[in-house]
């Protein structure tokens, strides 16, 4: 019998379902990590290694699983997690737009 293929996507990003308004960002590959991501408004100062991202949100309160990267390395991951982000909030616009059009659709017919 073959071996299962194992396939799985290097970012994964969601909301917490017991804290609705958290947000949170996987990174599956080694390093492996979850770190949480908030407006720079409600970040608390001491809440663990915390990065400053675009579009004025802070990732913060990170949990490394594997050895966490050092220098140069660290910031080349936090610069992914931030291009990961940018294109999250990118997809959520055009998906919106897109059911927005639809709904629009449906009314006028």
């Amino acid at each position: 019998m073959p071996e299962p293929r194992q396939v799985r996507d290097k970012w994964v990003i969601g909301e917490g379902l017991e804290s609705p308004g958290r947000w949170y960002v996987l990174h599956t590959a080694a390093p492996r990590f979850i770190v949480e991501i908030v407006d720079e408004d409600e970040w608390v100062i001491g809440s663990g290694i915390s990065w400053s991202l675009p579009e004025g949100q802070v990732a913060c309160n990170a949990e490394f699983f594997d050895a966490p990267p050092a220098g140069a390395a660290l910031d080349n991951l936090m610069l992914g997690l931030a291009t990961v982000l940018e294109d999250y909030d990118e997809r959520v616009e055009r998906r919106t737009a897109r059911d927005k059009r639809c709904l629009d659709d449906d009314e006028a017919q």
